[in-house]
């Protein structure tokens, strides 16, 4: 019989790197995965915690920019308001005071004429107070021969013919047979 003896085969280190890792991968996948996941899930996580929370900031700060903003124009504004100075109301009387003033006589036609060249002289009114409303309600007060006579706009002042036509605020248009005269308070301008 013939023996023949050989020695083992001696596989090469590189081919038993192969084969190992051959081997070794499924499970060294399997083990990659299980550390992989939880890994990616939390920086995912993280992302979107982060995320939120530049979100709420930067709507913080958009709100607390607008207050800030606000703020200053209010400042503005009063500082304006401080500037110009506020236009007055218009005053308007709610009751007249009495006006005594002396009545001055008028002069009499010189003695020259005949009683036709002379027109007769109707007394002219004396203006003693004024009320304006709104609404052209606005009325005046008159002296007429130690009488006092109230008219509005448009009325007759008693007897002497002269008729209201406007009123200012211290002073009175009166009209009679195409004439006009404006009348101050206490006295003709």
């Amino acid at each position: 019989m013939e023996v023949a003896v050989h020695e083992p085969i001696q596989p090469l280190p590189h081919q038993i790197t192969a084969q190992v890792a051959a081997q070794a991968a499924p499970h060294m996948a399997a083990q990659g995965s299980r550390w992989q996941t939880p890994l990616l899930t939390g920086i995912s996580i993280a992302g979107l915690l982060s995320s939120g929370w530049l979100l709420f900031d930067l709507q913080r700060s958009a709100r607390t920019l607008e207050r800030e903003r606000n703020v200053a124009l209010v400042e503005r504004l009063r500082a304006t308001e401080k500037a110009i100075p506020p236009t007055p109301e218009p005053e308007t009387v709610d009751r007249l005071e009495p006006l005594t003033l002396p009545i001055q006589s008028l002069p009499m036609p010189p003695i020259g004429l005949t009683p036709s060249e002379s027109k007769p002289i109707s007394p002219l009114p004396v203006l003693t107070g004024v009320m304006q409303s709104p609404g052209g309600r606005s009325s005046a007060i008159f002296q007429i021969n130690n009488a006092s006579v109230s008219a509005e706009i448009g009325e007759s002042l008693g007897s002497s013919g002269w008729t209201l036509a406007s009123v200012g605020a211290s002073s009175a248009v009166i009209r009679s047979n195409g004439q006009e005269r404006t009348l101050s308070v206490g006295g003709v301008f």
